[in-house]
Order: structure tokens, then sequence, then C-alpha cells
């Protein structure tokens, strides 16, 4: 008997990237004052599928752009010094402000990009405490007080691709089905669906890791044909074929899942070619595009005395 699917929220994957050329204004204020970071950008959203086997991914993007524009107050400006503290607050910051608390941004969910215009969070932080350690620090070493910093960080877009996951939906059917069979056998009824258990000893056929049979509970998981895989090997497998990698029993019909169509020929309307060039080679692939080297541009700072002026200069 088929086995209900897993929701579909609970099998979603979120891709980010900051696009356009980006610009930077340092402030000086009175040294009593706190330093600040303001970060804006327009929130681009898309949403996406990924199919089993990996035929296709079809993306389609929200044509209203939201504003994002969030100021903090650092207690410690130490955090200016730190390449991963700032970048940190940055990931914070994110995760504080309206407009994007609702995704998931979290540092392993961003892209490095092959365009020389993308950035992420880092390097954001890398272009801010360099300017601390260059401009900031030298005052000191002169025996000047350092001033407290305003930072106005200028982003043209924060680009969010959500994602349907067809094998992580199956991967995460298989383990809520796999803790309903426990919870049964702990109960003393028969468990459906369970032919074999695992032998003391058997590896994981993925991998063929773990040969003593130490699993780690937490990174396995068992199929409705009762092998049992790491998480992250049958997931893998699952992006190559929705079946049992030991007995080819196809997992999809175990749980009653809907197989997508394939897509058009023309897979969406409203995404910039270049945009789904870049996300469709990122999701096809399951790997992050790597920026060649030497493409890397600075941003320009303007040093201002005028709290009310704001200039930005793409680099």
């Amino acid at each position: 008997m088929a086995m209900a699917a897993v929701l579909p929220a609970a099998a979603t994957e979120t891709h980010v990237r900051f696009c356009g050329k980006y610009t930077i204004t340092a402030m000086e204020k009175p040294s009593n004052q706190p330093c600040t970071v303001r970060l804006r950008s327009d929130l681009i959203l898309s949403h996406g599928v990924r199919g089993v086997d990996g035929r296709y991914v079809r993306v389609t993007t929200d044509p209203v752009a939201r504003a994002l524009d969030h100021r903090v107050e650092l207690a410690d400006a130490a955090v200016l010094r730190s390449d991963e503290a700032c970048s940190d607050l940055i990931h914070d910051m994110l995760a504080e402000a309206p407009v994007t608390a609702g995704y998931d941004l979290a540092a392993d969910n961003w892209m490095d990009s092959s365009t020389d215009s993308d950035r992420t969070p880092l390097d954001i932080a890398i272009a801010i405490v360099t300017y601390v350690r260059e401009e900031v620090d030298g005052i000191v070493d002169m025996g000047c007080v350092a001033p407290s910093l305003d930072f106005n960080v200028h982003m043209p877009e924060l680009r969010v691709t959500v994602v349907y996951s067809e094998p992580k939906a199956l991967l995460l059917a298989c383990k809520e089905a796999a803790a309903a069979a426990a919870n049964a056998e702990a109960a003393g009824a028969p468990a459906p669906g369970r032919k074999r258990c695992r032998e003391s000893g058997e590896p994981c056929a993925i991998c063929m890791g773990d040969e003593d049979g130490s699993w780690d509970e937490e990174e396995t998981v068992t199929l409705p044909c009762s092998h049992a895989f790491h998480s992250g090997c049958i997931l893998t497998w699952f992006h190559r074929a929705p079946t049992c990698p030991t007995c080819r029993c196809d997992i999809m019909e175990c749980f009653s899942f809907v197989r997508s169509s394939p897509p058009p020929e023309q897979l969406t309307d409203d995404v910039a070619e270049d945009e789904f060039e870049l996300v469709i080679g990122f999701l096809a692939h399951g790997e992050q595009l790597v920026r060649p080297a030497g493409t890397d541009d600075e941003p320009q700072f303007i040093d201002s005395d005028d709290p009310e002026e704001e200039e930005f200069i793409d680099p």
C-alpha cells in the first residue's frame, strides 16, 4: 500500500546571491556615537522545481521587487575588524529585516557566481574590514582617536530562488516512514513493508563506508524496501534516480508521488536569460559555480563629514 507523501513546503531549497555592481559609503561620526551599518537592496524572488533524475528545472520570477532597507547599531566596533564577525553581522541583518526574515538565507545557501558583479555577505564583510584596517587603524597609529563609522551598503539586487526539490521530498518521506515504523515496532505492532533488517557490519551500498556497522542514526535513513543508506548518499542518488540503489524499488511509487510532467520547450517567460542559465547550471549539477580568478573588483568608498550626504560610486 502506498504511503502519504511529505508536504512540499518541507522539501524546499533556497539559493541566494547579491547581483549588480555595489557601492559602500563610509561616513565618519563623533567617536562617542555607535558604529552603524545600513544594507539596502531590491529583493527579487523566484520559485523553481528540481525534478528527480536531474531531468529539468522550472523557474518563474515574481515581477514585483521588494525593498530591503535595514540598519543596525553595533555594540562593539571590533566586529568591523573581523571578516568572519562582519559576515555574521550581514547574515544577522538579513535574518532580522522584515522583507527577508521569512527566507532561509543561511551561509550554505549562497551561490558563488561566474560573473564579477555577484557578491555574498562575506565579500561585503571583507570590503568593510579592509577599509577599517587601512583607514581607521592608520589614524589610531598616528595617535588620533578613532572615529565612529556609518557604513551604507547598497546592493542593486538580492536574488532569492526557492526551489521545491523532489529528491529532498523523497528523502524526508523515507525518514518519516522509518520513524513511524520504529514507533510501531516499539509499540509491539508489525512494521508494514519491512522485509529485512540491515545486517550487522553491512556498509552503505553507495559509498561503502562504515564497514564496521557503527552508523550514526541521525545520518542514515531506511527506505520502504528496508535497505539503509547514509542520508547524504541516498539524497545524491535521488538526484539521479528515484529508486533504491540495491533492489531498484521505485521509491516515488511507494509514496504515491506524482511525477512532474516534462517542461515545455519554453520553460519560463519572465526570467532573464542570464539569470535562468545561472540558476539552471547551479541546480542541475548540484554544485556551486565558482568565480574565475582575477575577476574580483574592489568597491570604492566615499568619506564624508556631512551626515546628510550619501554618495555612491559603482566600482
